[in-house]
């Protein structure tokens, strides 16, 4: 960690309770407004601020990636139950019953992905 997260005075983490002694490392990096209230209080320098900012913007980087991983994972999915049904309408009756399971395999999984991105747009 940065020597901008070595607590000067003591202080409270907002987000968990835990009390920081002068000379301990603020971990993990608090957040920007929490950081703007420390350092006005005196209890961190001013670099960790710069430090939340990256902190924060690295966050943001990895939920857009996830969310982007997410959404092409349920399009695939959606056209993999597009190809699955059409395996299905086209295959002959004795072949019907393999279908049906690989049809509704990929409709599990395009619900399952449907549903992983949904919670990430929340």
């Amino acid at each position: 960690m940065s020597k901008d997260l070595i607590v000067l005075a003591e202080c409270v983490d907002k987000r968990n309770g835990r009390r920081f002694q002068r000379g301990e490392t603020f971990d993990p990096i608090p957040g920007v407004e929490q950081a703007k209230r420390l350092i006005i209080a005196g209890c961190l320098p001013q670099g960790a601020y710069r430090l939340a900012v990256d902190a924060e913007d690295d966050e943001d980087d990895r939920q857009d990636t996830e969310l982007q991983q997410a959404l092409k994972t349920a399009q695939d999915a959606d056209q993999a139950v597009t190809d699955a049904q059409a395996t299905f309408d086209a295959a002959a009756e004795d072949a019907k019953p393999v279908a049906k399971t690989a049809l509704d395999e990929a409709k599990a999984a395009a619900k399952a992905a449907q549903a992983a991105l949904k919670k990430l747009t929340k």
